[in-house]
């Protein structure tokens, strides 16, 4: 009998139980790997820059074209997409979250990220970035709250690998403003052999008619090291026959301490010394050198072909299939053109004169860049103060 009855009690439960609801506050939310993600094509990216306008610090970082910033007060923006708020950015810490997975974090030069996923109070996933800038004694932090399913894998990891601090640098002066020497130098390895950029830059100095030359020097798996010991460049350059050097080859912390004798030759003789990488160099170690060189020059060739390949345009057209994966002539037109645009005023004449590329290829992979005088769709950096 008792045994009938303890079937009976336990039935009672089961039914019991069956039968209740799990409140809302208390239901499980489903796990985020389940969720589907969006994915972002490669050529629908902008580039955005956070600023502390007290103290002109800045990032910059990458976001999907479609996104819009809408500020709520001095130190809160929303991010919206289709008019609907999908996250936000602040200098402010965010909201805790109860559950956090998937850490990750990078270390630049002068820049610390971290991303994470947060599942809040409410049983919503966001992906959360942590941002800091830093030079000298100055600094920005930013943190970043986004709905989880706006990103997949590959468009999270885009947004954590672009963020920098942009290095507060003067903008290159013009030739008027010059030791008065009409000679420009541009001092790299194999690189600025195989991209031709020497070419290039010469034909447009020729047809501009300026009274400008150009010397490109290359050296075989050279670094800046290869250069600043070597007496007949530093002496060339420190007798002041060139107005610019346009100076590659930052690999290492050697380099960095290395540079220091290039730039002295430079200041005796006030020819304007300018950070130009190849596509090959460390990021790493080349925003180091411009966090330790503040008051040097900086043109990005490196950032400028990766530009150029975010928008679409094969890797391989910049990059040759070799070990090195050296710069083609197609990078070496966008270099030339890029130093060309920074001296001087007047466009850039007709392009069926440049040689060693085909007119019809260089219009085909560069046309509408070339028409813009160098701008990139999706390049145009916004800027949005933020205190």
């Amino acid at each position: 009998m008792k045994r009938l009855f303890s079937i009976f009690l336990t039935f009672i439960t089961i039914l019991c139980l069956c039968s209740c609801e799990t409140p809302e506050n208390t239901k499980t939310a489903i796990s985020y790997a389940e969720l589907v993600c969006r994915s972002i094509p490669h050529d629908e990216w902008q580039v955005l820059k956070f600023k502390n306008p007290e103290n002109n610090m800045a990032l910059q970082l990458s976001m999907p074209d479609d996104w819009k910033i809408k500020p709520i007060n001095d130190n809160t923006l929303n991010i919206a997409r289709n008019d609907k708020v999908i996250g936000i950015v602040s200098t402010k810490k965010l909201q805790n979250s109860k559950e956090s997975f998937q850490h990750n974090s990078e270390s630049k030069a002068n820049t610390d990220v971290s991303m994470q996923i947060d599942l809040t109070s409410h049983n919503k996933y966001y992906r959360s970035y942590q941002m800091q800038g830093f030079q000298n004694e100055n600094y920005i932090t930013l943190n970043m709250q986004i709905d989880y399913t706006e990103l997949d894998e590959d468009a999270a990891y885009k947004i954590m690998s672009s963020v920098i601090c942009p290095p507060k640098l003067a903008s290159i002066p013009k030739p008027e403003e010059t030791n008065g020497a009409k000679q420009i130098l541009v001092i790299g390895n194999s690189f600025i052999n195989t991209s031709e950029i020497g070419s290039f830059l010469e034909t447009m100095l020729d047809n501009d008619n300026n009274g400008y030359t150009v010397e490109a020097r290359s050296i075989g798996m050279a670094s800046v090291i290869t250069f600043a010991d070597n007496p007949e460049i530093c002496n060339d350059i420190e007798y002041g026959y060139y107005s610019y050097v346009f100076m590659c080859g930052f690999y290492s912390q050697e380099d960095i301490s290395k540079f220091h004798t290039i730039k002295s030759a430079c200041d005796v003789s006030d020819t304007k010394l300018v950070i130009f990488p190849a596509h090959n160099e460390s990021r790493a170690v080349i925003d180091a050198a411009l966090l330790e060189h503040d008051d040097v020059y900086f043109l990005d060739w490196k950032g400028e072909i990766d530009a150029l390949i975010d928008t679409g345009i094969d890797y391989f057209d910049f990059c040759m299939d070799d070990y090195h994966k050296h710069s083609t002539p197609l990078a070496g037109y966008v270099g030339a053109q890029m130093i060309f645009t920074s001296l001087f005023d007047t466009p850039i004449k007709e392009v069926s004169d440049y040689l060693p590329i085909d007119a019809d290829y260089l219009d085909l992979k560069l046309g509408d860049y070339i028409a813009s005088g160098g701008k990139i769709d999706g390049y145009t950096v916004q800027i949005y103060n933020i205190k």
